[in-house]
């Protein structure tokens, strides 16, 4: 009977070992509570400014933009099938940023040439039910590394879009 009582502790201390380790898995450095905080703190940029405009180009790399902090009204060209372009800037530090836009659009990121992989999209439901507001329609976490990075718009069937690009966390937290 001793035997079967230390054999029942033995199994029942493996499973809470086993369990704990599930249930205490560390989270990506772009939790969701990150995500959501960047995209609450872009909410008064979004909607009142402050405010720059750029005229996106039909080749890459486009106008380098000055994006801290700031939505950038971005003109877009005439393209096949619709308008896009391009604009490009250079983050302060490498690391995971937050796009974000007015709209649905069509975005690819780029750095050096190579697409950048869009690691998590955020729908327009998602950040109503999350942050309270239908100013953005859309957002994307992506790693930016060091260097000129550019971001690709369209095509889309607007000639304009309003975009935000943020840091993950950076002075949100």
């Amino acid at each position: 009977m001793h035997l079967i009582k230390k054999l029942s502790v033995v199994c029942i201390v493996f499973i809470l070992m086993l369990g704990c380790n599930q249930s205490t898995k560390v989270e990506e450095p772009h939790s969701h509570h990150k995500v959501f905080e960047t995209l609450e703190h872009a909410v008064p940029h979004m909607t009142g400014g402050p405010v720059k405009d750029y005229t996106a180009t039909a080749t890459s790399p486009g106008p380098k933009v000055g994006f801290e902090h700031t939505r950038l009204d971005v003109s877009l060209p005439a393209t096949t099938g619709g308008y896009g372009g391009y604009i490009h800037f250079v983050p302060d530090e490498a690391g995971e940023m937050v796009a974000m836009s007015n709209i649905p659009i069509t975005v690819a990121f780029y750095n050096g040439g190579v697409e950048l992989e869009i690691e998590q999209t955020i729908t327009a439901k998602e950040i109503q039910d999350s942050v309270g507001t239908s100013a953005i329609q859309q957002a994307w976490v992506f790693d930016a590394p060091a260097g000129d990075n550019v971001i690709k718009i369209g095509p889309v069937t607007v000639d304009s879009v309003k975009i935000i690009v943020e840091e993950l966390g950076h002075g949100h937290l």
